[in-house]
């Protein structure tokens, strides 16, 4: 466990030396904020709608969803097309929780003032801000963070393909958009065709950020949360198994030179 510690100490240091891509990161979810709301809130005059578009892109660009990025995918490609790997694979030490540290790391530093704006929020305009209930709140957390494992997982798999192809980024960007796009990311996933919602909520999709949003504010049907849990669980062992899997056959087809 100290070895980790230390690697995330490591990383956090790189935080404090580049400032001002955490500063860029911060402006840009409130940009992000503030543009789709002004795009969406043009939808209806209904006040109880634009309350509802409001928190719903709050919560998703202001917090969530700078939290799932691609990078676990990116740093685990490029540390393989590299040759970092080499110095990683020799020690006692798993590769993969290494990089999942490193993507970690940065998005929980770049949700910290989002997070504390959000908290001001519902103090200050609990009406428009607050969570449904404590107990939304604490299983909006217990999804989102269920969510942010399996995405990691998911990112991971892909990440492995570098062992069989000589450049991977163009796939992890094209991926990246798809789900960003059935995420909700663009058109909230509440406004999603029935039909469309009922197809996605038989993969992991909607427990990365609209499930947890849904639950916050309390549009939620607490009758499917054993459901959903089952569900997010078989997508995990799934993903798991399969990042095992390449990781393993990855490694034996690998080769490293210059140790």
């Amino acid at each position: 466990m100290s070895k980790y510690l230390c690697f995330l100490k490591n990383e956090i240091s790189l935080l404090t030396t580049y400032k001002f891509d955490l500063f860029a990161r911060w402006i840009y979810g409130i940009t992000q904020v503030i543009v789709y709301y002004y795009l969406w809130s043009l939808s209806s005059n209904n006040p109880n709608d634009k309350h509802r578009i409001l928190l719903y892109f709050v919560l998703f660009h202001g917090i969530l969803n700078s939290m799932l990025t691609s990078r676990t995918a990116s740093n685990i490609s490029d540390a393989i097309k590299t040759a970092d790997i080499n110095n990683l694979i020799l020690k006692p030490i798993s590769f993969p929780i290494t990089q999942v540290i490193r993507t970690i790391t940065p998005i929980i530093a770049r949700s910290i003032i989002p997070t504390i704006l959000l908290i001001l929020g519902c103090i200050i305009y609990p009406n428009s801000f607050a969570p449904f209930s404590i107990g939304n709140l604490i299983v909006s957390l217990l999804f989102f963070s269920l969510g942010l494992i399996t995405w990691n997982v998911l990112f991971s798999v892909i990440g492995f393909i570098a062992f069989w192809t000589i450049e991977n980024n163009s796939f992890i960007t094209v991926v990246d958009l798809i789900l960003n796009f059935l995420k909700g990311a663009y058109i909230p996933y509440y406004l999603f065709p029935r039909i469309f919602k009922r197809l996605l909520q038989y993969t992991p999709i909607p427990h990365f950020v609209s499930l947890p949003i849904d639950i916050y504010m309390g549009n939620f049907d607490f009758s499917l949360l054993f459901m959903n849990i089952l569900i997010y669980l078989i997508w995990f062992i799934i993903l798991l198994s399969i990042a095992s899997f390449l990781y393993k056959r990855g490694l034996k087809k690998y080769e490293g030179y210059g140790i």
